[in-house]
């Protein structure tokens, strides 16, 4: 009894989407201490900070003289479908489909908080998606999403055009360090608790007309069956969202 009273929250904690996204992080993490060069990439995991409408939580900066790279960690079994321009993308696993946010506009959030905090120019933040796991990506991907850990140490290793000087580099390791809030439980139920809020206000303004402000009802596009919201006013107002 006292195996199977231990053994089942450990199973539960396992099969959790937090542990899976943490062992995920740790493979990325550890592959990266592996194979990248220390001396010349600076790595700083786990980084929350404050932007205008709340916090925003990053899993890997690379500091480097060719560039900094904002990582995003996907760890997915299963096939996975997607198109930078989606919404959303689509993971299949034993005939059944899941959809998650689009991880490069996901990212694109955490590369422009970066960008604004230090002062760099945008072509010289890149937006870097890794997946890891027992995963597939059926879709022809953009060369921002990588296909494992080596792959994303090659993607990283190709950029060779020097970018910044040692000077600006500490510059950016000091910035970060001194506004990035503390790591931990604290920190973490602070970020779920801005998550939730903005979850809800999106859900509220969606419900209204993006042109005229009035509240929308569902309608479906009679070509292709997709159900979306227009507004009430049609066709005198033509504002339409996307069904979350």
């Amino acid at each position: 009894e006292f195996v199977l009273f231990v053994a089942v929250p450990v199973l539960l904690i396992l099969r959790s989407a937090w542990f899976k996204g943490q062992f995920g992080e740790f493979k990325v993490n550890f592959g990266m201490w592996l194979l990248l060069d220390r001396y010349v990439y600076h790595r700083i995991k786990n980084v929350t900070l404050p932007v205008e409408d709340g916090t925003t939580q990053i899993d890997h900066i690379i500091i480097s003289p060719y560039g900094i790279f904002v990582l995003e960690t996907k760890n997915m079994r299963g096939w996975i479908y997607g198109s930078p321009h989606q919404a959303r993308w689509t993971q299949t696993f034993y005939r059944k489909k899941f959809q998650f946010q689009n991880p490069i506009k996901q990212n694109f959030a955490h590369v422009k908080a970066v960008q604004d905090l230090l002062g760099v120019d945008r072509q010289h933040v890149f937006n870097v998606v890794v997946f890891v796991g027992k995963y597939r990506l059926k879709t022809e991907m953009p060369s921002e999403v990588r296909n494992g850990v080596f792959d994303l140490v090659r993607f990283i290793n190709a950029k060779r055009d020097p970018l910044f000087s040692e000077h600006e580099l500490a510059g950016f390791i000091e910035t970060l360090m001194n506004h990035r809030l503390e790591p931990g439980f604290q920190t973490n139920r602070l970020h779920l608790k801005n998550l939730k809020r903005r979850a809800a206000d999106r859900k509220l303004k969606a419900k209204f007309c993006p042109r005229c402000g009035t509240p929308m009802v569902e309608r479906m596009n009679t070509d292709s069956g997709e159900v979306f919201l227009g507004c009430r006013h049609y066709p005198r107002c033509t504002g339409t969202r996307s069904l979350p």
